[in-house]
């Protein structure tokens, strides 16, 4: 660090450059190129870094106050940047404030779920999904987690626009950090929060206390108090207190999101939710698990509970709970009652191509990615409802008429229709295990988990949660940083415990699939897997062509790459199964 020379002050002047006090403008290097500076005020303490030689001024036209520029910076037309740290190679041009007025150090508190404060949640650079996602399950684990000292490298002392940032035309950035190659666009206006590296806001998105995670887009949209996490894609609607897990998608003006958490999720044109039953607040909030979607103009009163992979159509005010049936339609009736058919969306095409869609979507870095995603479906924690279901179906076998349950009706044929699909889905999933297993010659044989979790995401055995949020409520945590890698570590344990948690399964169910005692796991696959994959295929190819026909191209079903990659899929199963088999 060093000051600025006289001749360099004359030069910087010469340039239409002025500052009351010279002597609090700070350099980086030995190197510097008054040149590069033209129509900047300075006020207060500013470092000043590195600037590449062009033609042009690397910085013009800008109030730069108490401020710390990084090298090769470009900034035009800027009418105000102040308190703010300026990372390398970031370049700003037409924009209206940058300020740290109202600056926490401490981290920003987002009230998510609930409008209320009974949730707040405090966000910070570096929050994963899981980390958040822990937090606002439990009351006293968010209060820990509220509480548990900041890591270095998630407490920046001031706001920040990271390295390689693009703000282009954004109105205001209040007490926010801009991540590392992050962009920003025209009209934006960013308060109170935290903007990740790779990710987009848009021209004319207002965001107001808000996490907008790793590669997250937002154009044209309106959000407060609410957290997107990595690859979210929101356009045009609006957002409040919402918990908006991995790819969360809407694209629709006419779509609200309100305190309801989504994942993987695809919101129709109209999509509505309240949270306000006009008694004691805002107060309410809903869950819609992975993969869920919702029709035009369909609408859920919370609180409810939606289970993995639901198509939702139509207004449901009766706070249904589905979580035990995955892969279901659940329909508004005209009667105001909801309808479930479980199952009947495991063996769509469309159900498919959103499975494959999302791991090639996937727009991080691949060196730095803060939140986990387990792709698989179906995963562990979606089979361990399948088998509740299954339960719940075998219990009503002699059922005559409509079963009412959790707020929603489920007729007997609807029942014997999800036994088929959902014991097809557990001999795919526990087949698919087993396989990779006794290919790699690595059948375990421990102890396993019965409970699973979807954290935001992340499958974990609910066994092995509960120990984190042991490990934290006994102090054994440091900070934001070891929590988030004592989730992060558990990824090869979890994975290894699946496997033995397929073969349980495969185990308690072989008589279901006419497998006989005393056969070996590679008569399982032979019968059972493989039989399952070829059931499910044809149901999916069934209703593509129906899909197909629909709309007037027969041939369409035929070129899909979807449905292409799943035939691939079970040929190479079938040689798959064979060598398997003769090693045995």
């Amino acid at each position: 660090m060093r000051p600025l020379t006289p001749s360099e002050i004359t030069r910087l002047e010469s340039n239409g450059c002025r500052c009351s006090d010279w002597n609090r403008i700070s350099l980086r290097h030995d190197e510097f190129d008054p040149g590069s500076y033209a129509g900047v005020w300075f006020s207060g303490d500013v470092t000043l870094g590195a600037t590449l030689p062009s033609a042009l001024p690397g910085i013009s036209n800008v109030h730069l106050h108490d401020c710390e520029l990084g090298d090769n910076v470009t900034i035009h037309n800027v009418h105000l940047i102040s308190g703010y740290t300026i990372g390398n190679g970031a370049t700003l041009t037409r924009c209206g404030t940058i300020t740290a007025d109202g600056w926490n150090p401490g981290g920003i508190l987002v009230n998510v779920l609930d409008e209320t404060d009974s949730k707040a949640l405090r966000i910070h650079p570096g929050l994963t999904a899981q980390m958040a996602a822990l937090a606002i399950d439990n009351d006293e684990d968010r209060t820990l987690i509220n509480t548990l000292p900041l890591s270095a490298e998630h407490n920046p002392v001031r706001p920040a626009i990271n390295h390689g940032a693009t703000l282009s035309g954004a109105s205001l950035i209040k007490s926010s950090i801009i991540g590392a190659h992050a962009t920003i666009g025209h009209n934006a206006i960013i308060e109170n929060s935290i903007i990740e590296s790779g990710a987009t806001v848009g021209k004319g998105t207002q965001i107001t206390n808000c996490f907008t995670g790793q590669s997250v887009t937002l154009s044209n949209f309106t959000a407060q108090h609410s957290l997107f996490f990595a690859n979210t894609h929101l356009c045009n609607g609006e957002a409040a207190s919402v918990f908006a897990g991995p790819f969360t998608v809407s694209e629709h003006k006419s779509t609200l999101l309100i305190g309801g958490s989504f994942m993987m999720f695809n919101a129709g044109s109209g999509t509505n939710q309240s949270n306000h039953l006009y008694k004691l607040g805002p107060i309410h909030h809903g869950s819609m698990g992975r993969g869920c979607k919702c029709a035009s103009d369909s609408y859920i009163m919370w609180p409810a509970r939606i289970g993995d992979f639901t198509m939702v159509s139509g207004r449901h005010y009766t706070h249904p709970d589905t979580r035990i049936f995955p892969f279901s339609y659940l329909i508004a009736e005209a009667d105001g009652r909801s309808r479930l058919l479980p199952g009947e969306n495991l063996c769509k095409c469309g159900t498919a191509r959103d499975i494959a869609k999302w791991p090639a979507r996937d727009r991080r870095h691949a060196g730095n990615r803060l939140d986990i995603i387990s792709h698989d479906a179906p995963n562990a924690a979606i089979t361990a409802n399948i088998t509740k279901a299954l339960s719940f179906i075998e219990a009503h076998s002699n059922a005559t008429s409509d079963i009412e349950t959790d707020g929603v009706l489920i007729s007997p044929h609807a029942l014997r229709k999800a036994h088929t699909y959902y014991t097809n889905a557990i001999m795919r999933y526990a087949g698919s295990r087993i396989l990779a297993a006794a290919e790699s010659g690595a059948l375990p044989g421990g102890r396993h988990c019965e409970e699973w979790t979807d954290l935001a995401g992340y499958v974990i055995p609910s066994g092995t949660l509960r120990a984190i949020t042991g490990r934290l409520r006994q102090g054994d945590i440091a900070d934001t940083a070891a929590l988030a890698a004592a989730i992060a570590g558990t990824q090869q344990a979890a994975a290894e415990e699946e496997t033995e948690y397929a073969l349980s399964l495969a185990g308690k169910w072989m008589e279901r699939f006419g497998i006989l005692p005393g056969e070996t796991e590679t008569s399982v696959l032979l019968r059972g897997y493989l039989q399952a994959e070829e059931e499910y295929l044809a149901l999916v190819l069934g209703d593509a062509a129906r899909e197909a026909k629909m709309a007037g191209r027969p041939a369409l079903a035929e070129e899909d790459p979807t449905l292409d990659a799943l035939k691939k899929r079970l040929i190479n199963l079938r040689t798959r199964v064979a060598r398997l088999s003769e090693r045995h």
